[in-house]
């Protein structure tokens, strides 16, 4: 329940079609017809290129809705095919946010998963999401405000080879930890920052974000004392730790 998200997806005539119904008599609204959809995670698209993209932008196409026009018409049952907008709106943002980012692309030319480094900067914290609810969503929910709790990124130059680790900020005090295969290190904020963005010349990037809503922050460890010493005890050397931007993971192709 904590990954459940609620949207749905909505077929509308245009204004234009709906003005046309109106000449010929229809005194109704739109046309239009809804579904629900649950989701666990959303993908978003990344675009080619060095251009800094910005996660609430591509959360927010998903919301662009797509023309129904030609021989893509709506049909609909009492009034024949006619243009319309095919979209989704967002009801609910589950308590935990996984967030999907689509790095990996068949390259047609060359044969081969190619990998989309481009840079994506994401918040470390203050995630609202409150703009982006449609107005039938439920209001008994808190608002969709996140703080990053965990990345998982990618090292490598395309999708047939490289590494995965994860960077978690276990009870989300902004005390980060680097988990790769069986070694579990400290890092800083920076760290998570320049080993998550991606762009020229990076040797990884994030591919997975997990976020958690504000309010349910409790649940994250479910106010255990024991697993909240446990990820404290990483930090408990007398000397802070020290960052490990410019010696991130290193591994052969095909690790």
């Amino acid at each position: 329940k904590y990954y459940l998200g609620q949207s749905e997806r909505y077929i509308r005539i245009t204004d234009h079609e709906h003005d046309k119904l109106v000449d010929q008599g229809y005194k109704g609204p739109p046309l239009e017809t809804r579904h629900t959809e649950p989701f666990y995670d959303l993908s978003l698209d990344i675009k080619q290129g060095n251009v800094l993209q910005h996660l609430k932008t591509s959360i927010k196409e998903l919301m662009t809705p797509q023309h129904l026009e030609g021989d893509a018409q709506w049909k609909t049952k009492q009034y024949g095919p006619r243009d319309a907008l095919m979209g989704l709106d967002f009801i609910r943002f589950p308590p935990i946010l996984v967030l999907h980012l689509k790095r990996f692309a068949f390259d047609f030319e060359r044969g081969h998963v190619a990998k989309i480094n481009a840079p994506v900067a994401f918040p470390l914290s203050n995630l609202d999401l409150s703009d982006l609810l449609h107005d039938d969503a439920l209001k008994s929910d808190p608002p969709p405000l996140y703080r990053l709790h965990a990345v998982v990124c990618h090292l490598g130059s395309t999708g047939e080879s490289g590494h995965y680790y994860a960077l978690v900020d276990p009870l989300c005090d902004g005390r980060w930890l680097r988990f790769d295969d069986n070694r579990v290190t400290p890092v800083t904020v920076n760290d998570v920052i320049k080993e998550g963005l991606g762009g020229p010349g990076a040797l990884g990037s994030a591919y997975l974000l997990q976020y958690v809503r504000e309010d349910a922050l409790p649940v994250l460890h479910g106010n255990n004392k024991e697993e909240a010493n446990i990820a404290s005890s990483f930090f408990s050397s007398p000397s802070p730790p020290t960052s490990s931007a410019s010696a991130p993971p290193q591994h052969a192709a095909g690790d």
